[in-house]
């Protein structure tokens, strides 16, 4: 298996800032076992708000409604969408768990992976800015543009809440 450093020279991005690359695969309860305070939390922020951006910028030129646009992003950029970008790509083979939360299935758990994928994204525009973000997630989200009436099938209840309140 490549690790995470090979994996993305195969798909031409040259990295950095290595150590921050692969913090971005630090889970808490691994930063905890190890007495240490370099877990992902902190690009996980980052991440978040570069995907808001990647995300608004790729559906903007679909000419759909504000509200369409909206729940369009919501539904790419919920958790179970990142956690199946994560799986897709591989990501979570890459994750750093304490032992409790690798015998508990942490690799699996939607939460831990679609976190792992944002404090990926925040790393990758960190060290080396949009134009890798964009070569990471067009290979995930855009084939999902391409029909936006079908991105709506992940139940996001979180939006379902937000719209009903």
């Amino acid at each position: 298996m490549l690790n995470i450093i090979e994996w993305l020279e195969h798909r031409h991005i040259k990295v950095n800032n290595v150590k921050m690359i692969q913090q971005a695969f630090i889970h808490s309860s691994y930063a905890h076992e190890h007495k240490s305070k370099n877990d992902n939390e902190r690009l996980e922020f980052m991440g978040d708000a570069v995907l808001q951006l990647w995300s608004s910028n790729a559906i903007y030129p679909l000419n759909l409604s504000e509200g369409h646009m909206t729940r369009l992003r919501a539904q790419l950029v919920c958790e179970k969408a990142l956690a199946i970008y994560g799986r897709q790509l591989h990501l979570n083979d890459y994750l750093l768990l304490g032992s409790g939360e690798e015998k508990t299935g942490g690799r699996n758990k939607d939460a831990i992976i679609a976190d792992m994928f944002e404090a990926f994204l925040g790393a990758l525009f960190l060290d080396q800015g949009m134009d890798a973000v964009d070569n990471i997630l067009s290979e995930v989200i855009t084939p999902r543009l391409a029909h936006p009436e079908d991105v709506g099938v992940i139940h996001d209840y979180k939006t379902k809440l937000q719209e009903y309140v």
